[in-house]
């Protein structure tokens, strides 16, 4: 068995941080329009980075598996991507992760590869490794644009952190 986990950098816990509540999200978009960076605004004040990361499953073939890096950084992220939230996601309700679970090889993979953020309204806010390397897709019911996760969705267990 392989497991990819989150990389985490300064944040203690990762799941108390966004319980906090949201304040906003902002993005960077590469030239062909995939996001590669996402900045979750927390009710604290505090600004989490997302970026996906590749992981070779097998040094003989071309077999990887997308995850996620979290990161606290002083950027806000460009201005023209920036989306304010409403009251209903100050309140988180719910905090889980997407794992992937791929047994197409020979030995079973899991790679923590999306978040769900669930507010107080059962509204869903998906981040998740894209089907372009090193991307990102959101699911939201504020952002409208084409998801295109790195698996289909039934392929990932829903974990409650």
């Amino acid at each position: 068995m392989k497991e990819f986990k989150f990389k985490i950098y300064g944040i203690d816990s990762l799941r108390d941080s966004i319980s906090l509540g949201l304040e906003a999200i902002s993005f960077h978009k590469l030239k062909h329009g995939e996001i590669d960076i996402v900045y979750l605004h927390l009710c604290s004040g505090q600004t989490v980075e997302i970026e996906a990361d590749i992981n070779s499953v097998s040094s003989s073939s071309w077999h990887e598996v997308g995850s996620l890096k979290f990161q606290t950084t002083k950027h806000a992220g460009p201005k023209e991507n920036y989306i304010s939230l409403g009251m209903n996601w100050r309140k988180v309700k719910l905090f889980e992760v997407l794992k992937l679970v791929d047994t197409s090889d020979k030995e079973e993979i899991f790679a923590e590869s999306g978040v769900i953020i669930t507010n107080c309204k059962n509204e869903e806010l998906i981040f998740i490794c894209g089907a372009y390397p090193l991307t990102i897709q959101i699911k939201a019911p504020f952002y409208n644009a084409d998801f295109e996760p790195e698996y289909d969705l039934i392929d990932y267990k829903r974990e409650v952190q």
